[in-house]
């Protein structure tokens, strides 16, 4: 399968859609993607997101309350979908959705999960070593 988005254009989809933002335009900043915490799926890109001044410090005092959080992009349509700001697997089950959509119904479910527990391992790791 070819990707309709690489993971360059995936990134600047989410900073052109986050940015200019009001709010942290006053503290002379602007939304960045942390690549450290990317992740692929074989229909997604899942990328984190935060002000520029909180991923390249890990100062938390510069990142975002209730900001975007992560950022789910489609390979195939270059769709951008935001999780929110919660820490939880939000981001996995919705790119995990996009594989669970191009199964044919009846082995929908068996497919899902098989196909899905390598990208769930390695999200894992990513997010939580």
């Amino acid at each position: 399968m070819s990707e309709a988005v690489s993971r360059d254009d995936a990134v600047k989809l989410v900073v052109d859609r986050l940015n200019p933002d009001e709010m942290l335009a006053e503290f002379d900043d602007k939304y960045a993607v942390d690549l450290s915490k990317a992740f692929e799926t074989r229909l997604s890109w899942v990328f984190y997101c935060d002000s520029r001044r909180f991923i390249e410090t890990g100062n938390s005092r510069f990142s975002v309350i209730g900001g975007p959080g992560y950022a789910v992009i489609d390979k195939r349509d270059g769709k951008v979908r935001f999780t929110g700001p919660l820490l939880d697997t939000r981001p996995i089950t919705g790119a995990l959705y996009l594989e669970y959509q191009k199964y044919p119904a009846p082995h929908r479910l068996v497919k899902y999960f098989v196909h899905s527990l390598w990208d769930l391992f390695r999200f894992m790791m990513v997010r939580f070593v």
